[in-house]
């Protein structure tokens, strides 16, 4: 059973395995990093992996927990920021970039968990928490913007999921047609958001 590490070289040695996981999953698939190729990209040995994590899936949701972390702390900070915000579109437009910047920077764990997720069709609670929050910023934007949006709770979830989803599916090039250009895109992402909202 996984436990956080407390001495400072126990923390070390585990973000060594998880940067060499990170790195591993950016080159391959999930299925085919193997134990052994994370240790030897760490430096270290294939029992030290196994005695910290368990299991090579242990590993990956510590990365994903560190991604869903960031995107909390973000969502945090955009509604705190939210009254400085004059337009929906323009807040819009910063909740989905700010969104693919963390995507992008957590790249290798949501390919991971996207291939975990292809196997066994079971969404992780993570997601779900993640676009719960979701959801609730757009309802508080709903509320601040609600001169010009007076959308319901469904235009807060339609929102939701597409900034999410998309920029997701974006992410992990499984949306090539959408523009490359990432202003265009965003402005793009924003616009339907918006419009969503007002559902």
């Amino acid at each position: 059973m996984y436990s956080p590490p407390r001495q400072s070289r126990a923390v070390q040695t585990e973000q060594r395995f998880l940067q060499a996981l990170k790195e591993l999953l950016l080159e391959k698939s999930f299925n085919k990093t193997t134990i052994q190729e994370i240790a030897e990209r760490a430096s270290l040995d294939k029992g030290a992996f196994l005695k910290r994590f368990g299991t090579k899936k242990r590993a990956l949701l510590l990365l994903f927990e560190a991604y869903c972390q960031q995107v909390y702390v973000m969502l945090a900070d955009l509604k705190a920021e939210l009254p400085a915000f004059s337009s929906a579109q323009d807040f819009c437009l910063e909740v989905s970039t700010r969104y693919e910047g963390v995507l992008q920077e957590n790249l290798a764990s949501n390919r991971a968990m996207n291939e975990l997720y292809m196997e066994d069709l079971k969404v992780d609670p993570l997601t779900k928490g993640i676009f719960m929050a979701g959801v609730d910023l757009l309802e508080s934007a709903q509320a601040h913007f609600s001169d010009t949006v007076h959308g319901t709770k469904a235009g807060a979830f339609a929102a939701a999921q597409l900034v999410l989803t998309v920029n997701y599916n974006y992410a992990l090039k499984a949306m090539p047609a959408l523009p490359e250009d990432a202003n265009l895109r965003q402005a793009l992402i924003a616009r339907l958001m918006v419009e969503a909202l007002k559902i």
